[in-house]
């Protein structure tokens, strides 16, 4: 983005001496900084917009790949808690035959 500054004293002198007087030189030259700024601030507006996007899809491709990752990391969780399970379930076993054998003892 590169704004060029209007340089309004010179647009004034270069009007009075086509003629202008000062009052109609200051108020054409007013007037053309004004279009100025509003192109420049055109400009700078889709420039803005154009940032907008380019960060929204950028946040939208980070959530999609934080997403994936969280559907990666639950995955594994479930196959840890199954694993776990599994693991209650082998020691459930153990402790019931230490029990039995220890009855059987004790008997």
């Amino acid at each position: 983005m590169s704004i060029a500054a209007f340089d309004t004293h010179a647009a004034v002198t270069a009007l009075r001496e086509a003629g202008f007087d000062e009052r109609q030189a200051e108020g054409v030259a007013t007037r053309a900084d004004v279009v100025e700024v509003k192109a420049n601030l055109a400009e700078v507006k889709a420039e803005v917009k154009a940032d907008i996007a380019e960060v929204r899809a950028e946040v939208k491709a980070d959530i999609a790949e934080v997403r994936a990752d969280l559907a990666e990391v639950k995955a594994e969780v479930k196959a840890d808690v199954a694993e776990v399970k599994a693991d209650v379930v082998r020691l459930e076993g153990r402790v019931e035959r230490v029990e039995d054998k220890m009855a059987t003892k004790a008997d």
